[in-house]
């Protein structure tokens, strides 16, 4: 990409070369009568290949350290100055994984790093745990456990830019924030949560890397970092540690005292947008835009709700929030962004549930949500048109058939989530009975039309129902069609038990 011409988003780019938006990246600055842009290239790939050809001199170095104790299998990660390897533990029979410090010159910071982690696995049981280290000699490294279930990074990317499924998305960072509250609790924040920090376990449970953990934050030491000349040779990594950033590093201003709480909440924000979406936001597009300009080199990104369109509204907006990129717009603290998430439901019952909830406390009169669902059924429904005309069903403010509406409804929802018990009679069998061929003999399609009344009075429906009862419809589209489904599933059991008694006498 040549002086900031832009990579093309994942959706503009045909299917089969998708991903290659968060791998193939890298700006060459052209100056004329300069080929420093194409030195800079040529050092690039020479890093990356030496890395996959040369010989790997820590590697033989650590094997004559730890020779006795462990026998190294390969290679499995590597930082900017570290590599991260496979051994087995020759005493105990098992595998462990093995970081050593490269560059003897960041050893220092590597030991300083170290005892930090060791300070944080005491506190945080979601992190990888520590076995022992060696910092008397070259090379420096540290043994810890090995999870099988590689990086969160390595998962997102084998959705080829799909992102996760939504409630595995959710759990992975409900159990990350948790992770990162308990270290808050003990004083400890993180300040490095992303997808390549954090390692699962054989049940896909993550753990945070103590090791990764920031201490120094500072404009000189980031831009230090991703100077042309310490770039990691890994494109997706390089990425990822550039869009990660938080933007108040860039900003002298702010210095408050949640600074970096704020930026853990950031962080993880964006680690939920990466698993909803698949793609590595892209919140800094080149260093030399951070290089010039700072603070403004940040971009908006678009909602999680735009690009995943199942994703439930509400926690799209969760992350929106949790991304702004004035730490001020954010959540006043990460357990208040926690506590949200915690509320966001992927079951159709509690979506309901909540729905109902929401429809029957607004402002209005107390049964304006009724006197609506009945003007709707009657003007759907020819049945319940004939059966209700001249009684002043959806039309008075207060009607005993409302009082009736009110209990089916809560009768039906609790019918679905089992807590009727499972013989009969129970309560719903009495509204079956009292509905039946026998008695107000409300036949089958009839039912149907009661789904769609009420589906269009929660939900709305213009010009009938200009204004949804739920508030959380009008939010959009998506979720406007996420609660109509989940009413439509929640109410189908006690819909279809009524159905088989319609024969049935009293």
């Amino acid at each position: 990409m040549i002086d900031g011409a832009k990579m093309p988003p994942p959706d503009a780019l045909p299917d089969p070369i998708k991903r290659l938006s968060n791998h193939q990246f890298y700006e060459i600055k052209v100056n004329a009568g300069s080929n420093s842009g194409i030195d800079v290239l040529f050092n690039l790939l020479k890093k990356k290949l030496d890395k996959n050809n040369g010989p790997d001199e820590l590697r033989e170095m650590l094997e004559k350290v730890v020779a006795n104790k462990y026998k190294i299998i390969e290679q499995i990660g590597r930082g900017a100055t570290t590599k991260v390897y496979l051994a087995q533990d020759l005493s105990l029979d098992r595998y462990v994984a093995i970081k050593a410090s490269e560059n003897p010159a960041y050893n220092a910071h590597f030991i300083e790093t170290l005892r930090d982690a060791a300070k944080m696995v005491e506190y945080i049981p979601n992190s990888v745990q520590i076995l022992g280290a060696c910092v008397e000699k070259d090379p420096v490294h540290v043994i810890m456990s090995y999870l099988k279930g590689g990086t969160l990074r390595a998962k997102i990317e084998d959705t080829d830019g799909r992102g996760l499924p939504l409630t595995e998305a959710h759990e992975l960072l409900l159990e990350i924030g948790e992770a990162l509250l308990k270290a808050l609790d003990a004083g400890i924040t993180h300040c490095n949560v992303k997808p390549s920090n954090i390692i699962l376990g054989s049940n896909n449970e993550p753990y945070l890397s103590p090791l990764c953990r920031l201490q120094k934050i500072n404009i000189k030491f980031v831009l230090e970092k991703f100077s042309p000349k310490n770039r990691d040779p890994n494109e997706s990594t390089y990425r990822e540690n550039l869009c990660y950033l938080a933007p108040e590093i860039f900003d002298n201003d702010y210095a408050a005292k949640d600074r970096y709480q704020k930026i853990d909440q950031y962080m993880l924000g964006l680690s939920g947008y990466e698993l909803l979406t698949g793609r590595i936001p892209h919140t800094v597009s080149t260093y030399n835009e951070l290089e010039s300009e700072g603070i403004n080199a940040f971009k908006e990104l678009e909602k999680v709700g735009a690009v995943r369109k199942e994703c439930p509204g509400k926690l799209s907006d969760i992350i929106h929030k949790m991304i702004s990129i004035n730490p001020t717009d954010r959540y006043e603290s990460l357990r208040e962004a926690m506590d949200e998430i915690k509320q966001v439901s992927f079951d159709a019952l509690e979506i309901a549930k909540d729905s109902y909830a929401r429809c029957i406390s607004q402002n209005k009169t107390d049964n304006e949500f009724f006197k609506v669902f009945y003007a709707e059924l009657i003007r759907i429904s020819p049945e319940a048109a004939d059966r209700f005309k001249g009684k002043g069903i959806g039309e008075e403010k207060r009607h005993r058939q409302y009082d009736m509406l009110r209990e089916a409804i809560f009768i039906l929802l609790l019918f679905a989530e089992k807590k009727l018990g499972s013989t009969e009679p129970n309560v719903l069998t009495r509204i079956a009975e009292a509905h039946n061929k026998s008695h107000y003999d409300i036949s089958g399609p009839t039912y149907n039309h009661f789904v769609k009344a009420l589906t269009n009075t929660v939900c709305g429906s213009p010009p009938t129902v200009p204004e949804a009862f739920d508030s959380h419809c009008r939010t959009n589209e998506n979720e406007r069609d996420r609660i109509k489904k989940a009413w439509e599933e929640a109410l189908l059991p006690g819909l279809e038990y009524m159905k088989g008694k319609y024969w049935e006498s009293s």
